[in-house]
């Protein structure tokens, strides 16, 4: 995702026009993180698959990222466009191999 979507999200979520599961995944992780995706489904009462896709979602923006134990963590500004760079190659790859088979 672009840093203008990333500028986007944050300028809604401050507002308060923007008002998502999204942002309800984004603001929890904030405040507890970092949490495992059981926690996360727990805290937000979520389904596990509109959870994922809000992770998902937050992934790409590159405002959110896991450790190596599989939680989940606000990143720091300085590496959204980094880590929304790396998810995007890695989606692509994925992609281009599951073609290939």
């Amino acid at each position: 995702m672009s840093k203008k979507s990333r500028e986007t999200f944050f300028r809604q979520v401050k507002d308060g026009s923007y008002a998502s599961k999204q942002k309800e995944v984004y603001e929890h992780i904030w405040e507890w993180g970092p949490l495992s995706l059981e926690a996360l489904r727990e805290g937000t009462g979520m389904a596990h698959q509109t959870l994922t896709s809000r992770l998902s979602a937050l992934m790409d923006l590159g405002i959110v990222e896991q450790d190596i134990d599989d939680n989940f963590f606000t990143a720091f500004e300085r590496d959204w466009e980094e880590n929304a760079k790396k998810r995007h190659d890695e989606k692509f790859w994925k992609w281009r191999d599951r073609g290939l088979r």
